[in-house]
């Protein structure tokens, strides 16, 4: 299967399960970031590969570029990062930082951060992302997603 559509299959499984997927304070720019691990799993075992993607989508009514940027990774190697702009297009990122570009109103952008399990039975694997805007350089909201190792 081809990574652009491993990417997407990813985001929609997270979208598909929103209702698990609480969102967090808008930024200034008005920007919401929600989060999951692929697949909806919530128990994982060590050396297991282990996908989070996070979202954040411009309720505004004016756009930003508003980069979604991996802050912490807990108990897990990350093994590759992706952004996915607005328009759909996989793109490397810059480091830990997704730089999708101009988001304009009602639009989304992702991040996916695939790793590998390091932790150990009891532990949690996680991953930290928050928002900035690129422009200002206000850091806004961020997100924690984990799941359990065992």
């Amino acid at each position: 299967m081809r990574p652009t559509v491993v990417l997407a299959v990813a985001v929609a499984a997270v979208l598909a399960t929103g209702a698990a997927l609480p969102a967090v304070a808008a930024t200034d720019s008005a920007f919401t970031l929600i989060g999951g691990v692929a697949g909806g799993i919530t128990h994982v075992s060590t050396d297991q590969p282990l996908t989070f993607v996070f979202t954040e989508k411009n309720q505004s009514n004016r756009g930003a570029d508003e980069d979604l940027v991996l802050k912490r990774a807990t108990n897990v190697d990350v093994t590759g990062l992706t952004c996915i702009t607005p328009a759909g297009h996989a793109q490397n990122n810059d480091g830990r930082w997704c730089e999708p570009g101009f988001v304009r109103p009602g639009r989304y952008a992702s991040l996916i951060v695939t790793t590998t399990v390091t932790g150990a039975q009891g532990e949690v694997a996680a991953a930290r992302v928050c928002l900035v805007n690129e422009d200002t350089g206000v850091w806004g909201a961020c997100k924690t997603v984990k799941a359990s190792i065992g």
